[in-house]
């Protein structure tokens, strides 16, 4: 976070680094070597953070050859007061570097916040279940170790605790690491960012002790008082209603959900509809419970197999339990009985059947209510001996009733592998959660605070107003404007609906009404 300080500003350096981390100079306002200075104008730069201090954007002018930074290259600014204390402010990636073909005045540059790069690598691994501390912490430690950041990004195990949330295993291969982390952090009631030191870090999104930037609106010398400028509130685009397209049934009908909310008493039905990613985990297992005839009782370990969204183990070998008879020469069975409503059924099931039992694998289904009985069949390899059952058991409608019953005959003598055996249905607390992402209301008193001195960045700003009432509303950027001989001035931004961290307080939404697709859990910050 950035040390708050009044006094002034005497020198400041941009550290730039390759795109991994590997140091390559340091260019400073004021320097002895005149080499080793960056020519920049007196308006200086300017540093934003979001309110819970991940550091959003940095921009200024500057003559190129002067300061050597090219794109995707690190930068990271550090101020020196009147005390010889040096701060550090910021740190990002380069994403708008000038020309090194101009030579003869400034060009722009921009740099993003290095969330941008955690967006643009992807995780390794799948997450062991565990709090979804934990997880997170395996995700970026997966990263980390494979190369792709080099060491622009850094991991400190306390800045990413346990928050006693567990979360089963989550399938976060091959997703990006912007992807895995909105969604554990989402779990987890957290805001994630990198901070200044290019540390990861997150926060309990519901603001406690300490969350709050206390300021009193003054009225002294003229550009040393505290002042608020209200702006109009903007009722342009509107979000009350979400559908959500989750994907398509075997025969191509759209599977979706519906997710009303609140905000229609007050402004209406206004719809957005959302493609939801496939990474999203969107079906939660439905509770069952197994009814075994001359089987024996499973392990708990071997009951996990059933719905660990694994086929196989490390090493590829199959992985599921093995049903086998207890009483040798007789028909046996597995039935698994639902324990609440479900839409969908995974299936992966082997016998080891000779070829003139194979009539005898066969998956009977039981709804309760009704006296028609479905049945599915495994099919015969006469070269491997085995018969197989894969098979998505969908609904594509109404869910089926609690206490539906999914039986599987095991022939005499034969043995039966389930990998997965999973009842499914719609997790509509999940998308309820997501649709928070997408809601657009109109803002409510957009103000700009202005503060001569640079704050540190907090996610409620609580402004009490030289009328005496108090204005509160959470903070989506903190702008710090740096110039030599003063301390530097901040610019607090609290209700404009379409900045750059609008929805930080909704679970980091930052997309506007026509960016529609989740990546995870994301309402997707595609980067400042």
């Amino acid at each position: 976070m950035i040390a708050p300080s009044t006094l002034p500003l005497i020198n400041w350096r941009l550290t730039v680094r390759d795109w991994d981390g590997t140091f390559r100079h340091e260019r400073s306002a004021s320097h002895a070597t005149a080499a080793q200075q960056v020519n920049i104008p007196a308006d200086g730069l300017e540093a934003s953070h979001n309110g819970y201090g991940d550091c959003l954007e940095l921009t200024f002018q500057a003559i190129w050859p002067t300061l050597g930074a090219k794109g995707r290259d690190l930068l990271e600014l550090d101020t020196q007061d009147t005390a010889g204390v040096w701060t550090r402010r910021w740190a990002g990636v380069v994403v708008k570097s000038g020309n090194a073909m101009v030579s003869w005045g400034h060009t722009n540059f921009k740099a993003a916040g290095l969330k941008k790069r955690c967006g643009e690598v992807r995780v390794p691994v799948d997450l062991a279940e565990g709090d979804v501390g934990a997880q997170a912490r395996q995700a970026i430690q997966a990263v980390l170790d494979s190369g792709q950041l080099g060491q622009a990004i850094l991991l400190d195990p306390a800045l990413i605790p346990d928050v006693g949330v567990p979360l089963g295993k989550v399938e976060a291969k091959n997703r990006t690491l912007t992807a895995v982390l909105d969604y554990l952090s989402a779990q987890g009631g957290q805001a994630w960012g990198v901070n200044e030191h290019r540390f990861l870090f997150w926060r309990p999104l519901t603001t406690g002790t300490g969350d709050v930037l206390s300021l009193t609106e003054t009225v002294t010398t003229p550009g040393r008082a505290v002042t608020a400028t209200f702006e109009d509130a903007d009722a342009e685009a509107l979000v009350t209603r979400v559908l959500f397209n989750v994907g398509a049934w075997d025969d191509g009908t759209p599977i979706t959900h519906e997710v009303q909310t609140e905000h229609e008493a007050r402004y209406g039905v206004a719809w957005k509809e959302v493609p939801l990613d496939p990474s999203v985990p969107s079906w939660a297992t439905v509770p069952f419970t197994l009814n075994l005839l001359r089987v024996a009782q499973p392990t708990a370990a071997q009951l996990a197999l059933l719905t660990d969204r694994l086929t196989a183990d490390a090493s590829g070998t199959r992985a599921g339990w093995d049903a086998y008879t207890t009483s040798p020469g007789q028909e046996t069975w597995v039935e698994l009985v639902t324990q609440a409503p479900m839409q969908r059924l995974v299936i992966d099931a082997v016998w080891d059947v000779d070829q003139a039992q194979q009539a005898g694998c066969k998956l009977e289904i039981r709804v309760p209510g009704s006296a028609l009985v479905q049945n599915a069949f495994g099919r015969y390899n006469g070269a491997t001996g085995k018969a197989t059952l894969q098979e998505m058991v969908e609904t594509r409608g109404e869910p089926l009733p609690a206490g539906t019953a999914f039986r599987f005959y095991i022939p005499e003598n034969t043995l039966l592998n389930l990998a997965e055996l999973r009842p499914e249905v719609l997790d509509t607390g999940l998308l309820a959660q997501l649709a928070t992402y997408h809601l657009i209301l109109p803002s409510r008193d957009p103000a700009s605070v202005r503060v001569p001195w640079p704050v540190t960045p907090r996610p409620t700003l609580s402004l009490r107003r030289l009328l005496g009432d108090v204005y509160e509303a959470p903070v989506e950027v903190v702008r710090l404007m740096i110039k030599l001989g003063e301390p530097g001035v901040s610019v607090v931004q609290t209700g404009q609906r379409e900045s750059a961290e609008s929805a930080a307080t909704r679970f980091l939404a930052r997309r506007a009404l026509d960016e529609a697709t989740l990546t995870a859990i994301r309402a997707a910050k595609a980067g400042p």
